[in-house]
Formats: C-alpha cells, sequence, structure tokens
C-alpha cells in the first residue's frame, strides 16, 4: 500500500505543497492537509517527516477523532532520521546589561551589585508575565537548560514562625498544636524586615499540617512588630504555632548566583548569572506557553507522535483522551511547570 508522506521545517511554509522540497512550516497545516487527503485516501498510510530545528508553539496543538488513522492505515508524525525537532514554549532572551538603575540597586545586598543583569521582556515579545506561584501559570526561567531559581529566603529548606497571631482559635488536634484561623504570625528574623519594601511577597510552606503546602500572598509585612499578614482566602486548615515556611518572588533576596525576579509592573527580569555564563552565547530562556497542555490528543486512533522534543511549557505537554493506539514512541519530555502527560 502507498504510503502518503508530507514534510515539515521550521523553514517551510504554510503555502508550500508539503514535499520534501518544498515543505510546510507547522504540523497543524500537516494536520489540516491530512484531513483533505482522508476523503479519498483514508485507505493510505500517512506519515509527516518533521524536519530538525525549533518550532515556537504560541497555541495548543490539537488533534481530534478526524486526524485518526486506520488499523491499516496508520497516522504518524515524526522526526526525520537524524534530524531533532524541538516543540518549544519557551522565547529566547538575548539582551542583558549589567544594573546600573540606583533605585532597584539600593534594594540589594551591596556584594552582587557587579553580578545582577536586566533584560526588558517587553521588548522580547513577552506579554503574559504569568502569575510568581500559581502551578501552570509560573514562567520559568532557564540558562543553558538549567532551571534557574526566583529570588528566596532561606535559599534553600524553611525558617519557622513564632506565633500564630490571629484573632480566631482553632480546635486542638490529635497533635495538640495551638493554631489561629487567620494568616497572621510573628517571624524571629530581622532579614525579612527588608521584605516590607517589596511589591509581591509570596510565601510557601506548611501552614498546618506537614502534608499540606500551600503558596500565599502576602498582605503586609510590619518590621516593626514583626508581623506578617496573608491576604484571602486564608490556608484551609489555619495556621500553627512555629509553622515552616520560606519567602520567595523577593527582588532584595537576589543574594546568589541562579537567582532571578520579575517586576510585572515594569516587565524587567532581573538575575545573577553563574560563573562563567557569556551572556552573548548562552541560551537564556522564559517559558511562556500556558495553555494547559501544549499537544491534546482527542479520540484519536491509531496516531503516533516520534522522535519528537516537547519543552519549557508553563504547564504540561499532553494529554490523551480516549482513542485505540493512541502512541508516544520515543519522545523527549523536559521542562514543563506541571507535568509530562496525562492520559
Amino acid at each position: 500500500v502507498e504510503t502518503l508522506e508530507i514534510y515539515v521545517s521550521p523553514k517551510g511554509n504554510d503555502a508550500h505543497a508539503g514535499t520534501k522540497a518544498s515543505p510546510l512550516k507547522t504540523i497543524e497545516a500537516a494536520r489540516d492537509k491530512i484531513r483533505v487527503l482522508h476523503k479519498n485516501h483514508k485507505d493510505k498510510p500517512v506519515i509527516v517527516w518533521i524536519g530538525g530545528g525549533i518550532y515556537e508553539v504560541n497555541q495548543r496543538i490539537v488533534f481530534k477523532e478526524a486526524d485518526s488513522g486506520t488499523e491499516n492505515a496508520k497516522v504518524a508524525y515524526q522526526a526525520i532520521e537524524g534530524e531533532f525537532p524541538v516543540f518549544s514554549g519557551s522565547k529566547s532572551l538575548k539582551k542583558w546589561t549589567l544594573l546600573k538603575d540606583k533605585n532597584v540597586l539600593k534594594q540589594l545586598d551591596p556584594s552582587v551589585h557587579k553580578n545582577v543583569y536586566v533584560t526588558n521582556l517587553k521588548e522580547a515579545g513577552i506579554r503574559d508575565f504569568g502569575d510568581p506561584t500559581d502551578l501552570g501559570q509560573r514562567p520559568e526561567l532557564f540558562c543553558n537548560k538549567k532551571l534557574q531559581t526566583l529570588a528566596r529566603w532561606p535559599d534553600t529548606g524553611f525558617v519557622k514562625a513564632a506565633k500564630a497571631i490571629g484573632s480566631t482559635d482553632l480546635p486542638k488536634t490529635y497533635i495538640s498544636a495551638t493554631g489561629k484561623k487567620e494568616g497572621d504570625f510573628s517571624y524571629l528574623e530581622d532579614n525579612q524586615d527588608r521584605w516590607a519594601n517589596e511589591k509581591d511577597v509570596r510565601m510557601g510552606g506548611y501552614w498546618y499540617w506537614d502534608w499540606s503546602e500551600e503558596f500565599q500572598r502576602v498582605a503586609r509585612v510590619d518590621p516593626n512588630a514583626k508581623v506578617i499578614q496573608i491576604q484571602q482566602p486564608y490556608h484551609k486548615y489555619g495556621y500553627r504555632d512555629g509553622m515552616r515556611y520560606f519567602g520567595v518572588n523577593l527582588l532584595c533576596e537576589i543574594t546568589k548566583p541562579g537567582e532571578w525576579y520579575l517586576d510585572r509592573e515594569t516587565g524587567l527580569l532581573y538575575w545573577y548569572p553563574e560563573a562563567g555564563v557569556d551572556l552573548k552565547k548562552a541560551e537564556i530562556k522564559l517559558s511562556v506557553f500556558s495553555e494547559p497542555f501544549m499537544v491534546e490528543m482527542e479520540n484519536t486512533s491509531y496516531f503516533t507522535l516520534k522522535g519528537l522534543t516537547f519543552e519549557e511549557g508553563r504547564a504540561s505537554a499532553i494529554q490523551i483522551k480516549d482513542g485505540v493506539q493512541a502512541l508516544i514512541l520515543n519522545c523527549r519530555i523536559e521542562r514543563f511547570g506541571q507535568d509530562g502527560i496525562h492520559i
């Protein structure tokens, strides 16, 4: 049986015929071409040969029942042998300058003043800044494929609160812990006094039970009283004395290589590169793709994705829902903010 072949290349054009000499540019165009071919050639297998290079994904790639093959005439989207096609949900950040803004520098420890660089995301074509702690919406920064750290304190692990000081007592539990319903608590370390000047402090922690972690927004830091107030909604289990937490999304806590912070009011991203990183040669990228899945396969049968790489979305990579023999074969999925594959 004759196999129908369609070619895709980052250097192609969706107005092309889809031949080896005249490839398409996107797999969506290949998908639409197959739908037309299937009207008269449903009995013929189809292979979409995908050339190496970067394919920027700006909207989810959806395959439906109409994109299925049959048991004797399967459909495959696969890499050309020896080539490495990458479907990327990130954008490159190329224009970096040493931070010289005195108003920003005074918020940083003097020891890092000669190490922090800045770039303008709007100039890089990025308008969706997401949220620093909302799972599936968090942008992540990568340098040469290595995840960088959103500026935080302590740099690793947790710090313990002093007392929960909300107005409503929680009933004692079997561990005899005392706590409050409201997210007001006192802290012990002077280091946190600086957070009073931050724009959008977030905190991650185990607020009551040591199996229920959650990120919280901070409403106010009072350095005089050494008190932190959490924005509503409060954690559903409340807050206990001595709870474990860390602060994150803190410009003033850029204190070590790899840490970064995004000012969502200005679109400026501040970063302390690791030693030896050449900003002109390094691959520095920010994840921007924020839909729940990069690829969705729904009721898609006798259908294969083979030898492809999917990377750097804020949420998850692939969803397979229903269908028969929907295969993901020899694919690489990496650096997603949430999950890999949902079936």
